[in-house]
């Protein structure tokens, strides 16, 4: 069982179709990110699961880890500055990784709640 705190409550309220039609989106938008030739990928992934949580850590990920980075990294991960953070192609990268990551653990929540109820399991 992983330790986390799911804030995604966002994904809950979507139908199955909603949802479906989300994470293809995502991928489509992952397929068509440029990949940047050093981009490593999200380092870790936060117990915290919500887009600013995500914002917050891209920024901090690209800093030098000062008061100030931490500052401007809290005052930029509000979702009003989603479109700029996404003008760099490695956020851009990072956050569309955390938002298929949220789907699927999503759609997987709903599939173990669905054999729960049936009484079968895996």
């Amino acid at each position: 069982m992983r330790l986390s705190v799911n804030l995604r409550d966002d994904l809950a309220k979507l139908s199955d179709t909603e949802l479906a039609t989300r994470l293809d989106a995502a991928w489509r938008t992952y397929d068509s990110t440029k990949k940047p030739w050093l981009w490593r990928g999200p380092l870790w992934r936060s117990p915290v699961r919500h887009p600013r949580a995500y914002r917050f850590l891209s920024l901090l990920g690209t800093s030098s880890g000062s008061w100030f980075d931490l500052l401007f990294a809290a005052a930029l991960s509000a979702k009003g500055a989603e479109p700029l953070l996404r003008r760099n192609p490695a956020m851009d990268l990072d956050l569309t990784i955390y938002e298929i990551r949220d789907l699927m653990e999503e759609m997987e929540r709903r599939v173990a709640g669905q054999r729960a109820v049936k009484g079968t399991t895996r």
